[in-house]
């Protein structure tokens, strides 16, 4: 992880300390829950997020504004026994976002006309007239499936000499860990080996996949218990939701259709029509 964030973001400070809850703040019980893929704690009181999007998004700049503006309510509450004078304004820390992007959106790939990088740090804000500063907020973007087009080629827009390195051969195995290419190029590195091994053998354990299903449940009960609380007209409506969208995601998961569960998380519309197709609307 160290690694990862340090070469991405270009920042050798970085020095990851824990994970942190990958849970954010509702402010209200009809607001939406936020879930982050992999999110730490530096050591330096950071707040970092690791997102990994598997599926195209082309609304993925308003999804990561959303989550670094609760990254930050998390960086602005104060701790346990810390008096609310200790925190203000002035030492408030900076919370980092690195989206890795299996399929890169529409915005992206019209810009890919023009650039040929495949990594896009958004660490300044810059008014049109020219004034700029350093936000609380970094994020980062990356194309994985174009880093792995560029590391097939034998190329890489992001290396001054223009050849692949180490950071790109790390990306392309996680835009396509079964890549013939990139397999190979892997063979000489023990650190991507071990990796990979570990990777297959959590995908083939049992107990590790019971985890997973037993969180996503986990999950749903957590918002069926939220809508609970609520008058009871709201209580029906959010209980028939959530045994709906339970059925669904075990319906996708006995059938193999892991994807289109991940996907029906996050896209509403296609949500919608899994629901049509199953008959559970």
């Amino acid at each position: 992880m160290n690694y990862l964030l340090r070469s991405i973001a270009k920042d050798e400070s970085i020095d990851v300390s824990c994970s942190a809850a990958n849970e954010g703040m509702k402010m209200s019980i009809q607001s939406k829950g936020l879930i982050t893929d992999i999110a730490s704690w530096l050591r330096d009181g950071r707040l970092t997020d690791l997102e990994i999007q598997k599926i195209r998004q082309d609304y993925i700049f308003t999804r990561l504004e959303l989550y670094a503006s609760q990254m930050l309510l998390i960086q602005y509450s104060v701790e346990v026994q810390q008096a609310k004078g200790e925190l203000n304004f002035g030492n408030l820390k900076d919370v980092l976002i690195v989206v890795l992007m299996v399929e890169r959106p529409a915005v992206f790939k019209e810009h890919d006309k023009e650039n040929d990088h495949y990594i896009h740090r958004h660490m300044k804000e810059m008014a049109d007239t020219g004034i700029s500063y350093l936000p609380k907020a970094k994020k980062v973007y990356v194309q994985l499936d174009k880093c792995l087009a560029q590391f097939k080629e034998g190329r890489n827009a992001e290396a001054k000499d223009g050849k692949p390195d180490e950071l790109q051969l790390w990306l392309a195995m996680i835009a396509d860990v079964n890549d013939e290419q990139v397999s190979l190029a892997a063979e000489n590195s023990k650190e991507l080996q071990d990796i990979r091994k570990e990777a297959f053998l959590m995908g083939q354990d049992k107990d590790v996949l019971l985890m997973v299903l037993n969180e996503e449940f986990a999950r749903m009960d957590w918002a069926t218990d939220m809508a609970m609380s609520e008058e009871r007209g709201w209580n029906k409506g959010w209980n028939k939701g959530g045994s709906d969208f339970a059925a669904l995601i075990r319906k996708l998961r006995s059938l193999g259709r892991g994807d289109d569960a991940e996907r029906a998380i996050e896209d509403d519309d296609y949500r919608t029509a899994l629901y049509k197709e199953f008959n559970l609307a």
